[in-house]
């Protein structure tokens, strides 16, 4: 064939991509990840910074819902710790494996907003798309849809006609209430009783600013189910109105994606309704398929109904999208350690504590997957330097040591602690009482705890299943019958 007729040949296979030819040339069509720094608040008041933080977060919740099977957005958590920081482009993109980045500025002026946005491409550096926008508050989410639909065209993704509607069903905002949503949400990251009291007035003054406003809903949703996870709320008063508001949410708007995540994790862990929770998570993947901060709750209840592979795949999704986020982290090593995967749970875990050594879901983790993978060594002085200043812990400890080992130990302690309990109802729960005499090999305790944390409706019985902590009550008809009571099925 001649030179001139394979080069007419194999530009119209390249123009037309025949075969996919040029993607594999190019690596177009191949899946890549994106982060959207945190903007830059250029007003020099910190407490500006609730706008600007609140405009990244909703660039990513646009971005994540398109072209989700390519196009990967960092979720939030992992790309704040760059916040006023000096880290190099090069530097962020190794760190959150990246390709693409935003960068950008945002000040507020009166009732106006003015935007600065570019997309660069991080292995050179190169600016593919920038822009600046002047535009009043009120259209705010529509401003975030064409920046959405600028990057996406700037990254050859073509929207999809479902994508399309999304975008541009962005309505009008009333300006006050769309500032008291995006403080209510600043103020509910603390995750202190102060922080989430502030969040239900601000997210109060949306609603009254605009009654309709469906994403002030979801965030009332939000901080009494926060509010029942951290224990601030009785079960009683906080779910009623944590789905009261999710629901009246939905009612205004069923396409708004908290709403629904909202939603799906009080029927999972309040209510225990595992059929209406599948739903509600199905509903929101199909609003918003890249969402990175539903990721976690839908692996653990992949995990909870027995679809391990399914949790897996979800969590390890999460990390790749988050990976800098330690509720992600812990709750990988949460998976790690229901899959029997003890070594590697004991590795995550202790990995999260050094970086905040409080976490309780980690601590709880790291110390089950010790148990039973059999290191009571290293358990037994782990309680040493625990109850080092404690001497009737430390009596407890020495005692149990010397008749039992680290069971005789944990028996020793959760003894005294469950009669404190008993007298005053704090120091503990009947879940931690229950877990505690697991690891002190006493059946009639874990089942007596176990049934009361079940009659309390603990959020945490909705592990008992899958939990391998429990196995050893895991043939006792009490504890089928719990595992009924809550729905699980027990995986053994």
């Amino acid at each position: 064939m001649p030179a001139a007729v394979v080069t007419v040949v194999g530009a119209l296979v390249f123009g037309l991509n025949v075969g996919g030819v040029r993607n594999l040339l190019t690596g177009e069509g191949r899946p890549f990840k994106l982060a959207v720094l945190p903007l830059e608040n250029l007003t020099g008041d910190p407490e500006q910074d609730y706008l600007s933080d609140g405009l990244t977060q909703e660039m990513i919740s646009q971005l994540s819902s398109l072209h989700p099977s390519r196009m990967g957005v960092i979720a939030r958590a992992s790309v704040m710790r760059y916040k006023k920081s000096d880290a190099s482009l090069g530097q962020i993109g190794r760190e959150l494996g990246v390709a693409y980045v935003i960068e950008g500025t945002a000040r507020r002026e009166g009732k106006r907003v003015r935007i600065s946005a570019e997309l660069i491409r991080v292995r050179d550096q190169a600016k593919l798309w920038a822009e600046t926008y002047d535009r009043e508050l009120s259209g705010i989410l529509a401003l975030q849809s064409d920046i959405a639909r600028r990057v996406t065209g700037a990254l050859a993704l073509e929207l999809l006609p479902s994508e399309e509607t999304r975008l541009a069903r962005a309505r009008t905002v009333d300006p006050e209430a769309y500032e008291a949503l995006l403080k209510g949400q600043q103020q509910r990251q603390s995750l202190t009783r102060a922080g989430f009291d502030a969040a239900e007035r601000s997210f109060n003054l949306a609603v009254e600013k605009d009654p309709n406003y469906a994403a002030a809903w979801a965030g009332i949703a939000m901080v009494w189910a926060g509010r029942l996870q951290l224990h601030f709320a009785t079960r009683e008063e906080g779910l009623l109105k944590a789905k009261a508001a999710a629901l009246k949410a939905i009612a205004l708007d069923d396409q708004d994606p908290e709403a629904q995540r909202t939603l799906a994790g009080i029927l999972a862990w309040l209510d225990w309704d595992w059929v209406a929770a599948e739903r509600s998570w199905a509903r929101l993947f199909e609003l918003e398929p890249g969402d990175a901060t539903a990721l976690p709750g839908y692996a653990h209840f992949l995990m909870i109904m027995g679809r391990q592979d399914e949790a897996m795949a979800r969590i390890t999704r999460a990390l790749e999208l988050d990976p800098h986020n330690i509720t992600v982290q812990s709750f990988y090593a949460v998976i790690l350690e229901s899959a029997r995967r003890y070594d590697e749970a004991i590795a995550v875990a202790r990995k999260v504590l050094s970086v905040e050594p409080t976490s309780a879901v980690a601590t709880n983790t790291f110390v089950q997957s010790l148990f039973m993978s059999g290191r009571f060594d290293e358990l037994m002085a782990r309680e040493r330097q625990r109850t080092a200043k404690d001497p009737v812990m430390r009596e407890a400890v020495e005692k149990g040591i010397a008749e039992a080992g680290y069971p005789g130990a944990v028996k020793r302690q959760v003894d005294i602690i469950a009669e404190r309990y008993r007298k005053t109802g704090t120091g503990s729960s009947a879940i931690q009482l229950a877990r505690g005499y697991a690891r002190a090999k006493d059946k009639e305790g874990t089942l007596e705890w176990l049934e009361k944390a079940v009659d309390e409706h603990d959020n945490n019985c909705a592990y008992l299943g899958v939990s391998p902590i429990y196995s050893l009550v895991h043939a006792d008809p009490r504890f089928q019958a719990l595992a009924r009571r809550v729905g699980v099925p027990i995986i053994k």
